[in-house]
């Protein structure tokens, strides 16, 4: 199986003919997007300043409804393009993709060719693919979780959300929008750690292939077992693609 991995498309309207020329020229299986359509903006705004302050982070500013609004017109045209190039392709959302609501709300008009899979699984090609989107952290409360203005959930929430897919006799495939691993420079050249409470999650679910979102430029690692795939930024013009059965990784630019 062919996988076709983006992240981090940042609203960069003007790159999608590009996207679209990309994917059918390398003819993948199957696509994953691991997050963020749109910019963080003004509800990320509104939200840290309700953290700082212990005040309630406002929904109904004129800013945030009118960006809001605008979101919707980038995934629409995002969402449009991954089902033009007739590929089936999984979904998680990001930290910037909220309310999660309008994305989920978007994705319904999509869904004979794109699935989301964020807190659920899908089995394609004898394998099974267990999706969680958003920011993933550990410092924060265990009832605490948001989803309007960012999307942020704890480790222990996606423990408990993927927990009956833990002993699936099928090789798993983990797409998170958290990266759970640290560049290691060593001699000009990039490895990884496991880091973080993710390691935990990385232990529980012992995953065959770990793909995450994107910062940077594209890169694997063989850690634990498991392929650890980072796609790059899409919106730096970077993507990749990894063959299943031969392990075969390609770093692709638009």
């Amino acid at each position: 199986m062919k996988i076709f991995v983006i992240s981090n498309f940042l609203a960069h309207l003007e790159i999608l003919d590009k996207v679209q020329h990309l994917i059918k020229k390398v003819i993948p299986d199957i696509i994953i997007f691991t997050g963020n359509i749109v910019l963080p903006g003004e509800r990320r705004k509104e939200w840290e300043l309700s953290q700082s302050t212990g005040k309630r982070a406002r929904r109904n500013l004129d800013k945030i409804v009118k960006e809001i609004e605008n979101n919707r017109n980038i995934v629409h045209q995002f969402l449009t393009t991954l089902s033009l190039t007739g590929v089936p392709s999984l979904f998680i959302p990001g930290k910037n993709d909220a309310p999660l609501y309008e994305i989920s709300k978007e994705l319904e008009s999509f869904d004979t060719i794109i699935q989301n899979i964020h807190q659920a699984k899908t089995e394609r090609d004898g394998f099974l693919f267990l999706g969680y989107g958003g920011g993933i952290f550990s410092t924060i409360s265990d009832d605490i979780s948001e989803n309007y203005f960012v999307n942020i959930y704890t480790y222990n929430m996606l423990k408990y959300k993927l927990r009956r897919f833990k002993f699936s006799l099928l090789p798993k495939i983990l797409v998170f929008h958290s990266c759970p691993t640290l560049p290691m420079f060593n001699n000009n050249n990039v490895q990884h750690e496991i880091c973080g409470d993710l390691n935990s999650v990385f232990n529980y679910f012992s995953p065959d292939i770990l793909i995450t979102s994107g910062v940077s430029n594209p890169d694997i690692d063989f850690l634990e077992n498991c392929w650890v795939i980072n796609p790059g930024s899409l919106a730096l013009g970077n993507a990749c693609i990894f063959d299943t059965k031969k392990h075969d990784f390609k770093k692709l630019e638009l």
